[in-house]
């Protein structure tokens, strides 16, 4: 259960970061910034993320080994960047980051998420301690 909350979140995130990087654009064609390229590299970064985030959250969902050291990667870096937004105006989107990089991480590193993940080696190690 904590995996599928840790997948729901990645997912959130991702969508958010797709949202965001989808609103850059649509501002780079309506304003048509000075400095064009850092605005455009600036949304196409966000957009990558948000796709990469999305696939982590597959990926937890199927309990791919591969997805978990990803997200809460992902979760860590999410902190001090929530952290940085939370100053006016952007205080509500950087509580909203804090929060939901603080459930994903949590619900990663449960017993119950980290269980899903080991092998039956190790699994089978841990039963005869």
């Amino acid at each position: 259960m904590s995996l599928l909350a840790a997948a729901g979140v990645a997912l959130l995130e991702g969508l958010g970061a797709a949202a965001a990087g989808v609103w850059m654009v649509a501002q780079i064609i309506a304003d048509r910034p000075v400095g064009l390229a850092i605005a455009l590299s600036t949304a196409g970064f966000v957009l990558v993320a948000g796709a990469l985030l999305v696939a982590l959250s597959v990926g937890l969902f199927r309990q791919r080994r591969w997805s978990r050291g990803p997200a809460v990667f992902v979760q860590l870096l999410m902190l001090p960047i929530g952290y940085q937004l939370v100053e006016a105006p952007t205080t509500p989107i950087g509580y909203a980051m804090l929060l939901l990089a603080l459930v994903g991480l949590v619900c990663l590193l449960l017993p119950s998420s980290t269980a899903v993940f080991r092998t039956e080696n190790e699994q089978r190690d841990q039963r005869t301690f």
